[in-house]
């Protein structure tokens, strides 16, 4: 699925309230960049980024094409991911903003409390915390493709 038909199917979603989905389907986007990006770089990475990702895959004993946001974020980590985009998009080490572990960690909880919501955590589905999530996932989304 094209990204961009993506990102208007949340904002549909958003805008008719449906904040859960919503935020289910801004979490999809950030899967489907991820795969997109890992496609894209994967070729160009050091040998020894390489074979960290080949490891990471081979631990979760599936394919990529069925790895969560998290698992995601994990591959991206281990194998120095994250560093090499920045390095080819700035051409030095000056890091990302919107596009880190710590972003990317916010927004797995955010949709781990909208997928599977506890009597706790409902109160925090709500129009301001999609609205959060939309803002960081686009964010995030045009970051490593600028």
């Amino acid at each position: 699925m094209n990204l961009r038909k993506s990102l208007d199917k949340a904002d549909k979603l958003l805008d008719q309230g449906w904040y859960s989905e919503a935020i289910s389907e801004y979490g999809r986007i950030l899967e489907q960049l991820f795969k997109e990006l890992y496609r894209k770089y994967l070729p160009h990475l050091p040998y020894s980024s390489k074979e960290k990702a080949v490891n990471y895959e081979e631990e979760r004993e599936k394919s990529t094409s069925k790895f969560t946001i998290g698992e995601w974020v994990g591959l991206f980590k281990c194998a120095h991911i994250f560093d090499f985009i920045s390095q080819e998009k700035s051409g030095r080490s000056k890091g990302f903003i919107f596009f880190t572990t710590t972003m990317l960690n916010t927004m797995i909880d955010l949709r781990n409390i909208s997928i599977h919501p506890t009597s706790r955590s409902e109160k925090y589905v709500i129009r301001k915390v999609a609205r959060f999530a939309e803002s960081t996932v686009r964010c995030i989304f045009y970051e490593p493709n600028e």
